[in-house]
């Protein structure tokens, strides 16, 4: 219910259903359906429509004074309980991708939520999502549910790196053939079927070494013990400082988006506060070479 006035109060807001569709990041369809519902729930129209505006009835007028203080109400609640209690954020997502992208500014956000603790956990599923044993996770993959909150943070560009002292020794390999000549590390989460696709062909691999987690993988190759298929900005710090080097053999698929999916909370939830910080910390961090 209190998700369903605070749409009402959006749409009076922004005087018109599609802006404020578009503002509380919804489908038309799907903010119209929430509004007749309360309208269904409370037994009389809220508005008046038209093509172009949206007015309130006479009763609609009554209901937001006491949508407005309930919303204010609801808001101090948890304003109050974020200042009186420890906060705890559930956090999932690949390993590598917590590392070099939310760990990074973790202490940025404590400075303004010190009564916050984060807890990352291993359950990497949308279910977990959808019914609370996490409150957020960064993703490859949207989720589309109406709880949740999917928004798109960056891009990634997927290449094969291997170390020098690796390469010196085993030379460096020029097509996708030469790769079954070399030691190949895998990443299970990512690659499962052990398979890695490049423009014009395919490889099933027997990797040397295997591992669900992909900091395990990187640390691997940093040790000259092969080469691994991973993104670029995850082990962009390494290749900066001459520790890893890109291989010049393009993949099939070279980038991949990624999504911070989160459980929706008014604004001034803590959760919220985090996931608004960490957009905007995506948003100037656009260029890939930034993420270094």
């Amino acid at each position: 219910m209190i998700d369903a006035i605070r749409y009402f109060k959006e749409v009076v807001v922004q005087g018109n259903f599609v802006r404020a569709a578009w503002a509380l990041k919804l489908s038309p369809p799907v903010l119209t359906k929430q509004i007749k519902k309360l309208e269904a729930e409370l037994g009389y129209a809220l508005f008046y429509r038209s093509t172009r505006k949206v007015t309130l009835t006479p009763k609609g007028q009554l209901f937001l004074q006491e949508a407005e203080v309930l919303l204010r109400t609801y808001q101090q609640l948890f304003k109050l309980a974020g200042q009186q209690e420890l906060s705890n954020i559930r956090i999932s997502g690949q390993p590598a991708l917590l590392k070099f992208f939310v760990l990074r500014f973790l202490s940025e956000f404590y400075h303004t939520h010190p009564n916050v603790n984060i807890e990352f956990v291993l359950e990497f599923s949308p279910f977990a999502l959808i019914d609370g044993t996490i409150d957020m996770m960064l993703a490859n993959f949207c989720v589309k549910q109406p709880n949740l909150l999917p928004t798109k943070l960056f891009t990634t560009h997927r290449h094969l790196f291997a170390s020098p002292s690796y390469l010196s020794q085993r030379g460096v390999p020029k097509s996708p053939k030469d790769l079954l000549q070399h030691d190949c590390l895998f990443n299970t989460h990512l690659h499962p079927d052990k398979k890695w696709c490049f423009a014009d062909t395919e490889l099933t691999l027997i990797p040397k070494l295997s591992s669900f987690e992909g900091t395990v993988i990187v640390k691997a190759a940093l040790e000259g013990l092969g080469i691994i298929n991973v993104p670029e900005e995850v082990v962009l710090e390494y290749v900066t400082a001459g520790q890893l080097v890109r291989l010049d053999i393009p993949l099939k698929t070279e980038t991949a988006d990624v999504y911070l999916i989160y459980t929706k909370h008014p604004k001034g939830h803590v959760v919220r506060n985090l996931a608004e910080f960490l957009e905007q910390k995506a948003q100037s961090l656009a260029a890939p070479h930034k993420f270094g």
